[in-house]
């Protein structure tokens, strides 16, 4: 039986702005592997993305968080911001 590979589930995903340069840090889950990949990419050029691999949600987390904050004191802004719970709750609200 051939299985079709499952796209990474995104846990948290900022984008930050200096100037005119646009960068997107985020985490996802690859639940193939019960990896978390830590994400940069610049202005949106996915060949150009770094990406490092990890093996807890804490680490992968931890990543992130010390690379935004690396950008924040260099002067970065953060733009926008989602995690997996703003996501769920848009594709399943709660009943009012």
């Amino acid at each position: 039986m051939k299985r079709t590979p499952r796209r990474p589930h995104a846990v948290i995903r900022w984008i930050l702005r200096y100037g005119n340069d646009l960068v997107t840090c985020g985490v996802h889950l690859q639940q193939a592997t019960s990896t978390y990949l830590v994400s940069v990419v610049p202005n949106g050029h996915e060949d150009a993305a770094i990406v490092e691999t990890f093996g807890s949600g804490v680490a992968a987390l931890g990543r992130h968080a010390a690379i935004a904050a690396a950008l924040r004191a260099r002067g970065w802004k953060v733009l926008a911001y989602s995690d997996a719970r703003a996501v769920a709750d848009r594709w399943h609200p709660t009943a009012a």
